[in-house]
C-alpha cells in the first residue's frame, strides 16, 4: 500500500473510533520493508492494540525486536507442520528451524518488556499432516501463549480441492473494517479477487464507504439470509451459484477463470 495512503487511512480510522489494528491481510506482513515505521506511526496516533500474523520466515530476532519496540502488541506465527521435512513440503521452503528459532527469540525478548505481548502459533491441518499438531504443540508450549488448530478448508469456495467448512453467521461486515492495498474497503480479508470490495475510500473517505449504500445492502442480505450469488454465500451457506462482485469496477480483471466458469 502507498505509504501516504496508509497513514491517511489509519489516521481516519482512529478518528472514527478504531483502537485495534491488524497490519496484515492476505499477504506476508514482513515483506513490507517499512512495517516497523507503520507500527510506530499507529502507536503515536494512539492505537491500543496492534497485531500481525506471519509465517515468520522473512524475520530474524533483530527485526522482531524492532517491531516489539515500535509498539506491536501481538504476533501469531503460522507453522503448519511439526517437523522440518513436513514443513518443507507444506510451506515450500526449508525454514522450519529458522521459524522455531524466531518464536523462541520473541518469547525470550517479550519477558524483558514492561508491556504484555501476546505470542501464539497456528497450525492448519490437512489429512496427512494433522498428526503432527501434537509435536508442534510440545515444541512450542514452553514459549507461546497458545497453539491454535484449524482444519484446512477451501477458503470460501476459492480452492476447489479442499472441503468447504460453512459457518452459521459472520460479524465481519458489521464490526471489522478491511482495506485492500488499492484503498478499497472490503467486507472480508478472505477475498482474493476483490469480489467483496465495496467502494474506493480514496475518493469518498472511510466513513462514507462504511455507511455506503452497497455496504448497507450487503449487511441487509446477511440479516435476511439472501447471500446467493456472493462470496459470503459460498462461505456461509456453501452456495454453488457463481460469486459475483459487489462492485464490478473494483474486481480484479480479468476475473480468475474459476469464477468465470462458475466452478467455485
Amino acid at each position: 500500500m502507498d505509504q501516504a495512503l496508509f497513514r491517511q487511512l489509519v489516521s481516519e480510522a482512529y478518528s472514527l473510533g478504531a483502537r485495534e489494528i491488524g497490519l496484515f491481510a492476505g499477504a506476508e506482513p514482513l515483506a513490507c520493508k517499512w512495517l516497523e515505521d507503520y507500527v510506530a506511526y499507529c502507536k503515536r496516533i494512539g492505537y491500543e492494540y496492534q497485531y500481525i500474523s506471519t509465517n515468520g520466515s522473512l524475520g530474524n530476532p533483530e527485526r522482531f525486536k524492532a517491531l516489539l519496540d515500535a509498539g506491536l502488541s501481538s504476533i501469531k506465527f503460522s507453522i503448519n507442520a511439526g517437523t522440518r521435512e513436513t514443513y518443507k513440503r507444506v510451506h515450500g521452503r526449508d525454514d522450519f528451524e529458522k521459524v522455531i528459532g524466531n518464536v523462541r527469540s520473541v518469547s525470550a525478548y517479550r519477558k524483558t518488556l514492561p508491556q504484555r505481548i501476546y505470542l501464539g502459533a497456528s497450525f492448519v491441518a490437512m489429512p496427512d499432516t494433522a498428526h503432527e499438531f501434537d509435536e508442534l504443540q510440545s515444541l512450542l508450549a514452553p514459549h507461546v501463549d497458545e497453539v491454535l488448530y484449524y482444519e484446512a478448508n477451501n477458503q470460501s469456495g476459492q480452492m476447489a480441492d479442499l472441503p468447504l467448512v460453512p459457518f452459521s453467521e459472520c460479524a465481519l461486515p458489521f464490526n471489522k473494517l478491511h482495506v485492500s492495498l488499492e484503498g478499497y474497503i472490503k467486507a472480508c480479508c478472505n477475498d482474493y479477487d476483490n469480489l467483496l470490495a465495496i467502494d474506493d475510500v480514496k475518493s469518498m473517505g472511510l466513513a462514507a464507504a462504511w455507511h455506503s449504500e452497497r455496504f448497507r445492502e450487503l449487511r441487509q442480505r446477511h440479516i435476511d439470509d439472501r447471500l446467493e450469488g456472493t462470496l459470503c454465500g459460498k462461505c456461509l451457506r456453501g452456495c454453488s451459484t457463481k460469486a459475483m462482485p459487489i462492485n464490478e469496477k473494483l474486481v480484479f480483471m480479468p476475473v480468475t477463470e474459476r469464477f468465470r466458469k462458475g466452478s467455485a
